[in-house]
């Protein structure tokens, strides 16, 4: 096998690189996979480094977030979390299920990422043009690139995004249709989650993070299916806690992560955050 080209020739032994967009402000990332994995990541202890793609470098598979570890490049928040498992020897939660709670958690995976994250991108093609505002990610950039960057960005953006959820199936949805298969995916997920704090009990596992990943972006950036939000804390109460229970434990660092656009890694160091609790 070929030696693989990577972005941190200095790398340390042990830490994971973890290579993500900048922050933008109200959510740490509007990837909900680089939300998934930096979570994933604190939940377990694991020694981490924060690197920017600067909006252009991509994994060898051309996907953002991807890791090097130990020299080596994955790429894909699915093969990342098994293979830092494996690697790092990890006991973790998954590692414990039984046969009939794997199922659920693979059901459930794929109500996330193959749902409700297609419902986002066929939202995002309408509401695009907020991440190209100060308050989405136009904090990063300055002079010609920032004006170039805040007429030219959301179209092609936009573009891309219209695209590949008319291909997908989702984006050729109106905008009623969207909303209703939003609100039944998030219905099945809050049944799911019942009165537990996390979806397998008190400990979180890898399909907690892939739910805070995919429900922050639906609650903390702009939707054109306008009703999803508001049934989330009318019928979802727990779903919302849920998410407040993630940020108070692991994301103390969540206001400055947003309000500073900080991209440190050492999250442990920072005044714990207040868990709220849904009205």
């Amino acid at each position: 096998m070929p030696a693989q080209k990577l972005h941190r020739s200095d790398w340390k032994e042990g830490t994971v690189y973890l290579f993500q967009f900048p922050r933008a402000k109200h959510i740490p990332s509007p990837s909900p996979f680089s939300l998934k994995l930096e979570t994933w990541l604190r939940i377990n202890d694991i020694p981490y480094e924060n690197v920017s793609t600067e909006f252009k470098k991509t994994s060898s598979k051309g996907q953002v977030p991807f890791i090097e570890f130990n020299g080596r490049q994955i790429g894909d928040s699915n093969q990342i979390i098994p293979f830092l498992t494996k690697e790092l020897n990890k006991e973790t939660v998954d590692t414990r299920l039984s046969k009939e709670d794997q199922a659920y958690r693979q059901a459930f995976h794929h109500l996330l990422e193959n749902s409700i994250f297609w419902a986002i991108v066929a939202n995002r093609k309408e509401t695009a043009d907020f991440f190209f505002t100060e308050d989405g990610m136009l904090g990063h950039f300055s002079g010609i690139k920032k004006t170039l960057t805040q007429h030219i960005g959301p179209v092609a953006f936009k573009r891309k995004l219209k695209n590949m959820s008319h291909v997908q199936g989702y984006g050729r949805n109106t905008v009623y249709e969207l909303e209703e298969q939003m609100i039944k995916d998030l219905d099945a997920l809050s049944t799911f989650l019942g009165s537990k704090h996390y979806f397998f009990g008190n400990e979180p596992s890898s399909l907690d993070v892939t739910a805070f990943g995919q429900l922050c972006q639906v609650l903390y950036t702009p939707l054109v299916t306008k009703g999803v939000v508001p049934h989330m804390h009318e019928h979802n109460k727990n779903l919302v806690d849920f998410v407040e229970r993630i940020k108070a434990h692991y994301w103390p660092d969540w206001e400055r992560a947003t309000s500073a656009l900080n991209f440190s890694s050492d999250w442990k160091h920072v005044e714990p955050i207040a868990e709220k609790v849904a009205p």
